[in-house]
């Protein structure tokens, strides 16, 4: 297998080689595993979920698999872990949890053992030398400076250090799952990112999803941000070169078609409820949820610098005054990872009407 440079985030890794390491039998038999646990014992335990569960909800728990942008080789030492950076391979499903456990194919990452001998990494997985698993943060923007990357975990549960060369574009999916819809273009994708110097940059995680049939406002409706020109001028620049015939930047409106849909979807009786909020950060939104009689419904949702996001929305009023609204993505029903908790609208900055009788825009 070739080798490749690889950044790994975090500790647990042992920057030296193999080549010193003594008192191990050539033949590496048996593995002696370490007493602190074994594969689904949990290390670095997040424990949790990160789905937050909710209302419509119409994402898949976890289910997010992974590709690893850059290959390399490194040791992780016995009885360690450490992070592997991977960007998700599938925009609409929830990042993996804590239960998350993965399996990778045997020609995309291969492990060496003190004496020498070799083994694939799906063999290690299967031999409880190895894990790879999700954790109860696996994806996190906001805390990680806006990075979209997964932070996976690999383990090493025997006694001694292993070396782990992963291929570059190698891909980890959930144990249980089908082997994920990812084009065979994307090995162009990253070894151009690469000679762009790009590969741990958000853009290739937009070209992934992008070459599944995603669109910008699929990434911008989910993350309630928008691209700059240049960088959608990126990603479109990945795709065609590695001659994936898709165009990032389409289908403008959609989402507003749907949100107009549902909102007359609650008929009549619907309310609206309207307000000015603080999003985290400090940024001031306004926000106009029309819901029914559970107090559930859709949301639009703008910036102070004019973009309109729209999303599904609960509605918990106050005994006293103003509203607590949760929001998730609209066509997933899943919660949005860059709105984590409830927009709070005081009593002063709200005002409830019928929803016929305002407005639609």
């Amino acid at each position: 297998m070739r080798r490749f440079a690889l950044t790994v985030l975090g500790v647990g890794l042992v920057s030296a080689g193999l080549a010193g390491v003594s008192g191990v039998s050539a033949d590496d038999a048996p593995i002696r595993l370490a007493q602190f646990g074994r594969p689904g014992g949990g290390f670095n335990q997040g424990g949790g979920s990160n789905q937050g569960g909710g209302f419509n909800q119409g994402g898949r728990g976890g289910s997010q698999g992974g590709i690893l942008p850059g290959g390399g080789t490194f040791t992780l030492a016995a009885g360690k872990s450490a992070p592997l950076l991977a960007f998700c391979t599938d925009l609409f499903a929830e990042p993996p949890t804590g239960d998350a456990r993965f399996r990778i194919a045997a020609a995309d990452a291969l492990v060496t053992l003190p004496g020498g001998s070799e083994l694939s990494l799906t063999e290690a997985i299967q031999r409880g030398v190895l894990a790879v698993r999700g954790h109860s943060n696996s994806f996190d923007p906001v805390g990680r400076a806006g990075s979209l990357a997964l932070d996976l975990h690999l383990g090493n549960f025997s006694q001694t250090p292993v070396q782990v060369s992963f291929r570059r574009g190698a891909q980890l999916t959930p144990q249980g799952q089908s082997d994920q819809s990812v084009p065979p273009e994307i090995d162009k994708v990253l070894e151009l990112a690469s000679k762009k110097a790009l590969t741990y940059k958000n853009t290739v995680q937009y070209a992934v999803w992008a070459s599944q049939g995603r669109t910008l406002e699929d990434v911008e409706q989910s993350y309630f941000a928008r691209l700059s020109s240049d960088e959608v001028g990126k990603v479109q620049g990945l795709l065609d070169g590695a001659g994936l015939e898709k165009k990032f930047d389409r289908e403008r409106g959609a989402y507003e078609k749907r949100f107009e849909s549902m909102k007359k979807e609650l008929g009549d009786s619907a309310k609206q409820v309207s307000g000015t909020a603080l999003r985290a950060g400090g940024a001031r939104l306004s926000v106009d949820v029309f819901h029914g009689e559970k107090n559930e419904g859709v949301a639009r949702v703008k910036t102070a610098a004019g973009d309109t996001f729209y999303c599904r929305a609960a509605v918990e009023y106050r005994p006293t005054g103003g509203a607590r609204i949760s929001l998730r993505h609209l066509v997933t029903g899943r919660r949005l990872p860059t709105m984590p908790v409830p927009l709070s609208l005081p009593a002063a900055a709200v005002a409830v009407q019928p929803a016929a009788s305002a407005p639609s825009a």
